[in-house]
């Protein structure tokens, strides 16, 4: 056929058996290669997914095997796109298909980029291709077509972004500068013959718009069992662009590389270990609060760090492992973050992957809200990363209504129960009295407060309080997220939506001494269609 639309829709079965698909061109290339569970008869399938393929329009393709399809300018089946029940209402997730690791974060010209691990033919992982989404705010997102596709070098695995202002990599070519994608080729995955896995470069000299693979690929060879997810920043200490890269085998570790122009990388440091460590390593400095010194983070995907600075070149630590946040060991917390490159007054933005179970027939998984991190010291004069929600969150509040409890009132839970709409969204703000353990119901969850033992526990996450008495939680459809003073403590965690799980209650009301709540407007309202 020759492809005349963008999208093809393809019917889909979630629970059978996966079929490779080929899509060749007139030539007998591959130019698509995706695993997808088709039904076993025309009207057996679970949903329509639209696969976007708006850069071989206009080509004679065959697909391998043949499959049933309809093409379309614009997506079928559209009716109740983001109002799903278990879609979150303001934490970002695709229209259709799995996500996962966010990618490739990068600000240029008052956008925000978000690339992100995305299946866009099933519910499950698999068939890793870049996802792509932009905003003007953090806030609000509007997803536009995968930008990487698995091609004769595998799946397209996490990476990050930069944005060439100096022209180093030579590959500017009119008055943007390029803006590069460094990105794990995942090459055991490939569907030709398996490879080693590599890391590759793709690049924009359009602002971001549309990126292409550098025709020199792999920009990296094989280092090392499992060696994946470059994170690429520039260090002004050692004037070099530099890459750390998480290398499974022999054993759990980070290596430095460092490049002047970003396309040839050496290795400089090959002995960093995160105490329980591994992969999607994040890198960049941060001014110490009120202080006029710079230091060094690098976080890996379970949230755990060090900080440090670079001494005669390379890496010192000088802490111990830390812990940014709380991931829990039920696979339904935050995983794999990142933070965004060339931001605004030196801000340090992250978001991450909120894994767990979804329970949607057309797409899975959501990432975090995004957070801005700081260093601090606490009063011992000890250095921490702090976590908070970003100021631009605070635009989606509407209404808000406060209440005050004291020793002699009960009736706390009778008072927010009147304010409570369906399964509604909601910033809650709390202060602790401090006086008294107990239990509370925060969007369904279960929550002990343990003033006696300086800490909260929820499922099968205990964070500190560090005697703070300020509590935030951000309560989603689907998901919810806790922080716990000026955010040393926080940890964030998917769950199944429901009208009764919405609920905000206290069986302990002397648990508080004040409670603020704040209902949250939709993100999507803007997205039609």
């Amino acid at each position: 056929m020759v492809l005349k639309e963008q999208y093809i829709n393809i019917p889909i079965k979630s629970d059978e058996v996966t079929t490779l698909v080929l899509v060749k061109d007139f030539q007998g290339n591959v130019v698509r290669y995706f695993d997808i569970c088709l039904p076993t008869n025309e009207d057996n399938y679970t949903c329509i997914i639209p696969y976007d393929m708006r850069d071989l329009m206009g080509q004679e393709l065959t697909f391998e095997p043949g499959i049933n399809f309809i093409t379309s300018s614009t997506p079928l089946d559209t009716s109740g796109l983001y109002m799903e029940l278990n879609r979150s209402q303001f934490h970002f997730s695709s229209r259709w298909g799995w996500l996962n690791d966010p990618n490739g974060l990068f600000f240029y010209k008052g956008i925000y980029h978000l690339f992100y691990q995305h299946n866009p033919v099933g519910i499950g992982w698999g068939n890793m291709h870049w996802g792509h989404a932009t905003s003007s705010d953090l806030i609000h997102w509007k997803e536009d077509s995968d930008i990487l596709f698995p091609d004769d070098t595998g799946t397209m695995y996490s990476g990050s972004a930069v944005v060439d202002f100096n022209n180093d990599s030579g590959l500017q070519s009119g008055e943007d500068p390029a803006i590069l994608l460094f990105y794990t080729a995942e090459g055991p995955k490939c569907v030709h013959e398996p490879k080693p896995t590599t890391q590759c470069l793709a690049y924009s000299t359009d602002g971001g718009n549309t990126f292409e693979k550098y025709d020199k690929n792999p920009i990296l060879p094989f280092v090392g069992g499992g060696n994946r997810d470059p994170k690429v920043i520039w260090n002004d200490k050692i004037k070099q662009w530099i890459m750390p890269l998480y290398v499974e085998q022999p054993s759990d570790k980070f290596i430095l590389l460092k490049s002047s122009n970003l396309l040839d990388w050496e290795v400089f440091q090959d002995d960093i270990i995160i105490e329980n460590g591994r992969e999607c390593p994040d890198m960049f400095p941060l001014n110490i609060e009120g202080e006029d010194c710079e230091k060094w983070i690098l976080i890996e995907a379970n949230g755990k760090y060090l900080i440090g600075d670079f001494i005669d070149g390379i890496f010192l630590a000088e802490t111990e492992t830390l812990t940014a946040f709380c991931a829990g060991s039920n696979h339904e917390y935050c995983y794999a973050g990142q933070t965004w490159s060339n931001m605004p007054n030196n801000r340090r933005v992250f978001i991450a992957w909120q894994r767990g179970d979804c329970d949607e027939f057309r797409f899975s998984q959501t990432m975090t809200i995004p957070l801005e991190f700081k260093l601090k010291r606490d009063s011992k004069n000890e250095l921490y990363l702090s976590a908070l929600p970003i100021e631009e969150l605070k635009q989606l509040r509407d209404k808000s209504f406060k209440f005050l409890v004291n020793d002699n009132e009960s009736r706390i839970d009778d008072e927010i129960a009147k304010v409570l709409v369906g399964d509604s969204c909601w910033d809650v703000e709390m202060k602790l009295s401090g006086k008294s353990s107990g239990y509370a119901v925060l969007g369904g969850e279960k929550f002990f407060i343990d003033i006696k033992n300086d800490k909260i526990t929820f499922g099968d996450v205990s964070i500190s309080l560090y005697r703070s008495k300020k509590v935030r939680v951000i309560i989603d459809r689907a998901s919810l997220e806790i922080f716990v003073g000026d955010g040393r403590s926080w940890s964030a965690k998917r769950r199944v939506n429901s009208k009764e799980e919405n609920r905000i209650k206290f069986e302990t009301p002397e648990i508080i001494s004040h409670i603020s709540m704040y209902s949250l407007n939709s993100i999507w309202n803007i997205l039609e269609g």
